[in-house]
């Protein structure tokens, strides 16, 4: 109430400053859209359709304001701009507040929001505000919403009625309408009013205009309305002509709250970790399970009702959203006697914490969270508005929980199994998620994408990458963090990680995990959590997918688009993609590698000669932001070196450095835009890469398997009786396993697992090992060994099945352990196997595959198989370094000759010297470059041995000497140092450096 309504009341008289014109004027967007043309929408108010909201466009403003007045100036300066909009100028407006709105975390625009309120002197304007919306960025106003009363100094507002004859007018009416006279006014306040929903299209001040108006309050104490309310009401009174504009009435009502005691962490229940929450959305019956309802709990489990007792009130947990049965008895119920207004009734659920009663609890709460979640995320939804059967406490499939397609159904524990009751957070909201995904896209749903999908709805709405076991323990049931399911390559194809449909389902539950983690590494966990759960649920509205495919990720991109145009992108384009792609989506990639040239694959390239790589890198709609060739050597790690630009429109080059041989180099280039697209060429690097050779490559033993028999091949079984030996040969064509190849790399035949040549399924048996064995090579004369095949293998991350190779018995090669290995194309495979067959006389090369019990790929698939060494090129150990010093008869120079191996001869041969001078001949470990007598250069380093030799009448000298056998591979340094006094520094002249790697 004013101090004084009067005093407020006797202004208006005083000012006599509204003028006698027409009460029905209306705004107009007219003159703004004359003043600011451009793509506005107007929205009406729905009682006088005056505009209430224009929005759409901008009015340009240019410039962020610095401080909170200057953003209310402007705002004050639109209004007055205005007036035809508006219907008021800045001096009615009043200051509620200005509210800074961070909406870039979700990929729109920061915004300012300056809120009046509307006064006419010191009088409130019933409902009126306006509300000016800024681009924070620009200082452009891109909104305008006004409820304000319009036009009010048209109007008449001068009282004509006093305050008592109001209070009579408020009591006849109030008697009028219930009946009863009013036992005392409680309050009166004067407001300027004016039509609006909140009078009604019916009310008298559409036609009449703003008016000056008493809002009474009065009540009767003691006496109840007939639906059993205390007698209250607000009886609004016109004070030009004392008509009713409106009464409303009020009442105290029963309130209270209704809790329970209840785990909200994702583990089963225990008596230790249960808390005491609000249940929302409960229904607050009169006298018992089917009476009438009364209330409903809001969501912090209180409630209000329209009844001032005494009643009998009746809860038990079911409420429009949820019914809990507990199978394992009598329904919990609470029955409250003589409830009255001023006593608030509180009930608490399971103040035992048993386990049954917890059970009945968790089913409530978790389901009714599971739909306020969904309506977090979109208020409009109604696909979860409904009440979902949950039964607990069930024995029938102890250990688990279900959805039968028309319940949640969640299991007791049970004595000796180790099984908590399945009646918490992770478990519900998984089954309920099945409930969801037929709600919004009906039943024609696989199985992979039912689980997947359920999983989806779990994490998302607990914010929790992990659905804890069943039996109590502390690590997961599933993680949506796996890295080892990725979508299977054949789109629609849910069998590539072993078919069971829990397992399929992590292609599409990690997924979309992944998205959300992106999002929220970019905009932060709150933000990136509400674009990530807007962009879910909307996809769960509009796309009726029903299978794990490739479409979905497309969806998503499509509902995150901004302006209908791909071509530059979406706001969260790179999380989007970057996080299907993570799980084997092919998702948008615009970034391609093209025209790769360099060695020809397996070519024979001399020593230290540096080989040039060229690609043409291209992305549509961003830049590129890397390209680069890695290469390894001998199958060392890989060596990254950036490609730059030469010049010509996407194309990047680099050179991989010379080495001297024999050597193996296998390399690739990899490429990334600004959108987080990344690709390699070859596509399946590092798997599959480009190799050459530096030396000569001699092939020790090949085969193609594609002789007239098996050329000494041969296969066992190492357990699980005669279904261990799994190995054919044949065309790979012949598998029904869809992780097989559709065709051997090289003509028809390969070695395989199970190539169905029997008509079984292509895979690999559980539970059993076999091995396919080379025929033995006598390698003894070979101080190098490689071997090579081409591979196309699947098989289950070797912490389960293990696919391995094995020389002599000594493994060489396993799968990864944490990863299932999924090929999708033939790769080339090389490994140095030197340390297990160079130099024996029997070598024998082992591929075997080993299972458990569960989970089988389509195994091994091997072709052209070969043995090989790269020896050293002629004289190519050797490479010439920095320059000597001159002496009398020139400069010196060394050079070396000779295979550098181990046990075979070399020269070294020195030539330029002074006649027969002496020479002192320096071997370091190391390179150098370090100034000594001018103008020489010690070329050496690292320990220094030297050695004299008296130089020919020449001025030459040639040494030759063995590599010791089992000299370890090394750099060695050399350089000459010869006596000259006729040399520039009159003591000696020098030599190059010469480098010398024996491998």
């Amino acid at each position: 109430m004013l101090r004084s309504p009067l005093a407020a009341l006797t202004v208006f008289v005083a000012a006599n400053v509204f003028a006698q014109e027409s009460p029905t004027r209306n705004t107009s967007t007219r003159e703004f859209l004359a003043r600011n043309p451009g793509n506005w929408r107007t929205v009406a108010e729905p009682t006088t359709q005056n505009p209430g909201f224009v929005y759409g466009d901008r009015i340009r403003i240019g410039t962020p304001q610095g401080s909170d007045a200057g953003w209310e100036a402007v705002a004050r300066q639109i209004v007055n701009e205005n007036p035809e909009l508006f219907g008021l100028g800045d001096e009615q407006l009043r200051i509620r507040e200005i509210v800074h709105l961070a909406l870039s975390r979700i990929g729109s625009s920061d915004k300012v929001a300056v809120v009046f309120d509307q006064w006419v002197d010191d009088l409130r304007a019933l409902g009126g505000s306006v509300t000016v919306l800024f681009d924070a960025r620009s200082g452009d106003v891109i909104a305008l919403d006004t409820t304000a009363i319009p036009f009010v100094d048209a109007s008449t507002l001068v009282p004509a009625l006093s305050t008592s004859d109001a209070v009579a007018i408020a009591e006849a009416e109030y008697g009028a309408y219930f009946g009863v006279r009013a036992a005392q006014i409680d309050s009166l306040e004067p407001y300027v009013v004016g039509s609006s929903p909140f009078f009604g299209r019916k009310s008298s001040l559409v036609s009449s205009g703003p008016t000056l108006a008493y809002a009474i309050e009065a009540s009767t104490p003691g006496i109840r309305t007939t639906d059993n309310l205390p007698m209250q009401a607000r009886v609004f009174v016109s004070a030009s002509d004392g008509s009713v504009l409106k009464i409303v009435p009020t009442a105290h009502a029963i309130d209270g709250k209704v809790s329970g005691n209840v785990n909200i962490g994702p583990e089963p229940s225990t008596t230790t970790n249960q808390e005491t929450v609000g249940l929302a959305n409960l229904r607050v019956r009169q006298n018992n399970a089917t009476g009438t309802v009364l209330a409903t709990t809001d969501a912090n489990g209180d409630f209000t009702m329209a009844q001032a007792g005494p009643l009998t009130l009746y809860f038990e947990l079911a409420g429009p959203y949820v019914r809990v049965v507990n199978d394992g008895g009598t329904n919990a119920s609470f029955t409250i006697s003589n409830a009255v207004s001023g006593s608030p009734v509180n009930v608490l659920f399971n103040p035992a914490k048993t386990e049954f009663t917890s059970a009945e609890v968790a089913g409530f709460h978790h389901v009714t969270t599971f739909r306020d979640w969904v309506k977090s995320v979109a208020p409009a939804d109604p696909t979860m508005d409904f009440q979902v059967l949950t039964n607990v406490n069930k024995t029938d499939l102890l250990c688990n929980a279900y959805y039968d397609g028309s319940s949640v159904n969640l299991e007791e524990s049970s004595a000796g199994s180790g099984c908590a009751n399945t009646a918490y957070m992770d478990v519900i909201q998984h089954e309920e998620g099945h409930y969801a995904n037929e709600r919004y896209n009906g039943a024609a749903l696989t199985g992979a994408f039912h689980e997947g999908n359920a999983d989806n709805f779990a994490y998302y709405i607990n914010d929790d990458s992990c659905l804890t076991t069943f039996f109590g323990g502390s690590g997961c049931l599933r993680s949506a963090l796996q890295t080892s399911v990725k979508k299977c390559g054949t789109d629609g194809d849910e069998t590539c990680n072993g078919g069971a449909v829990h397992t399929e389902g992590q292609a599409l539950a990690s997924a979309a995990w992944a998205v959300r983690t992106r999002l929220n590494t970019s905009l932060g966990n709150v933000p990136g959590d509400t674009v990530a759960n807007a962009l879910f649920i909307s996809w769960m509205q509009t796309f009726n997918d029903g299978a794990i495919l490739n479409v979905i990720a497309d969806h998503w991109i499509a509902l995150d688009d901004d302006n209908g145009d791909l071509g530059d992108s979406t706001p969260h384009y790179a999380d989007i993609n970057g996080g299907f792609k993570d799980y084997g989506w092919p998702g948008i990639i615009d970034l391609t590698l093209t025209n790769l040239t360099g060695p020809a694959d397996q070519a024979e390239i001399g020593d230290f000669q540096p080989q040039t790589i060229q690609v043409k890198a291209q992305s549509a709609t961003s830049s590129v932001t890397s390209v680069r060739v890695l290469y390894s050597t001998n199958g060392s790690s890989y060596t990254a070196i950036p490609m730059t630009s030469t010049g010509v429109p996407n194309e990047y080059s680099a050179a991989i450095p010379g080495f001297p041989s024999p050597n193996s180099i296998s390399w690739y280039v990899d490429a990334a835009n600004g959108l987080g697209d990344t690709v390699t060429l070859p596509k399946s690097a590092t798997s599959d890469t480009r190799l050459f050779h530096i030396g000569k490559v001699v092939t020790l033993q090949s085969f193609n398997f594609d002789g007239g028999s098996d050329e000494g091949w041969t296969h066992v079984s190492l357990s699980g009786g005669t279904t261990g030996d799994q190995w054919q040969r044949g065309n790979p064509a012949n598998s029904n396993s869809s992780n097989d190849p559709d065709a051997a790399y090289s003509a028809s035949n390969v070695w395989g697992t199970d190539l169905s040549a029997t008509g079984s399924d292509g895979k690999y048996e559980p539970s059993t090992s076999g091995e396919l064995r080379s025929p033995s090579f006598n390698l003894s004369t070979s101080a190098k060994v490689r071997m090579q095949y081409r591979r196309f293998l699947s098989v289950e991350a070797g912490i389960y099945d293990q696919a391995t190779i094995r020389v002599n018995g000594t493994t060489v090669y396993s799968n990864p352990s944490q990863t299932n290995l999924l090929d999708t194309e033939w790769t080339l495979h090389d490994l140095d196997i030197t340390a297990q067959a160079a130099g024996v006389a029997a070598v024998q090369i082992a591929y075997r595959m080993a299972a458990d019990g569960g989970v089988e790929f389509g195994g091994w698939n091997i072709d052209d198989f070969r043995l090989y060494r790269v020896d050293p090129n002629p004289a190519g150990s050797f490479q010439t370094y920095g320059s000597g010093c001159p002496g009398s008869n020139g400069t010196p120079s060394i050079t070396g000759s000779g295979t550098v191996v181990s046990g075979s001869n070399v020269t070294l041969t020195l030539a330029n010297g002074k006649p027969n001078a002496t020479a002192v001949l320096l071997l370091g470990t190391a390179q150098a470059s370090t100034p000594i007598a001018v103008p020489c250069t010690l070329l050496v380093g690292g320990i220094l041995i030297p050695t004299s030799f008296a130089l020919s009448g020449t001025g030459g000298l040639a040494i030759s000497g063995q590599i010791p056998v089992g000299t370890p591979t090394s750099d060695t340094f050399w350089q000459f140092f010869v006596s000259d006094n006729g040399a520039p520094n009159t003591v000696y002249a020098a030599s190059n450096g010469l480098k010398m790697h024996t491998p």
